[in-house]
């Protein structure tokens, strides 16, 4: 039967690797025991995100981050319906944008201001970095705003 190079003998037998130029080779000494299969034990583990699938202890943390990104996206599909149905009282394009206009219609405001708003800066915020790396001043405090301002382009008023 012929081996993979990469397939480990087992660690009950002793470690004994066949013949070069005709002799045998000694068995390696206990010092390479690193390369044994069996080297780490079970409490030292890599860190979880050099971890390909989760373990047991981690089922419970993903479902908590689960819950909690429904509930960032449950918070966006509130505020939107709130703001359909808040332009939905009217099928007249003149209403809709007086609807719009928050000094005409200040509930708009109101719906944007406390529904939307803070739904997208939670969307923004998670997941974000605490710091980022500056050229000029090294590290800088990261903030929901910073994604804003590096994902929009300036009009041309902003530029002039």
């Amino acid at each position: 039967m012929r081996r993979n190079v990469f397939d480990f003998p087992p660690t009950n037998q002793p470690l004994s690797f066949g013949r070069l130029n005709g002799q045998s080779l000694r068995q390696l000494p206990q010092c390479y025991s690193d390369f044994l299969p069996d080297y780490f034990s079970q409490t030292e583990r890599p860190p979880e995100e050099f971890c390909l699938s989760p373990d047991a202890s981690t089922d419970k943390s993903i479902s908590i981050d689960l819950l909690q990104k429904r509930g960032l996206v449950k918070a966006i599909n509130t505020a939107v319906d709130l703001i359909v149905a808040h332009f939905g009282t009217s099928r007249d394009a003149g209403v809709k944008a007086k609807l719009g206009n928050s000094s005409v219609s200040p509930n708009v405001g109101h719906l944007i201001l406390k529904y939307l708003c803070p739904a997208i800066r939670e969307i923004l915020h998670d997941g974000l970095k605490a710091y980022v790396l500056d050229l000029i001043i090294g590290q800088r405090k990261n903030q929901p705003w910073s994604v804003v301002e590096a994902s929009t382009q300036l009009g041309m008023r902003a530029m002039m």
